[in-house]
């Protein structure tokens, strides 16, 4: 039976499937917006690191913070894309 069939059985009008995420949607979006900043600075420090501009652990973790709050704020429409 599916599961149209079950639902004008049961006098529902509509039935609606759903995906439900096992953390809320803003986790899902700080876990993404992190990992995306330590994709970002790991490539820009690379280059920093070879003009002997580089950052300590300090900077980089102020660093990622930062750019962690501000992809969060602004959500550009890469966020989501694999690079």
């Amino acid at each position: 039976m599916s599961g149209a069939q079950l639902a004008r059985r049961l006098g529902v009008s509509r039935v609606v499937y759903a995906v439900v995420p096992e953390s809320s949607a803003g986790d899902l979006v700080a876990e993404r917006a992190r990992k995306k900043a330590e994709q970002l600075i790991r490539k820009t420090n690379v280059h920093m690191a070879l003009e002997q501009q580089g950052l300590d652990e300090k900077q980089l973790s102020f660093e990622l913070e930062r750019l962690q709050r501000e992809l969060i704020q602004e959500m550009p429409s890469d966020l989501w894309n694999d690079d």
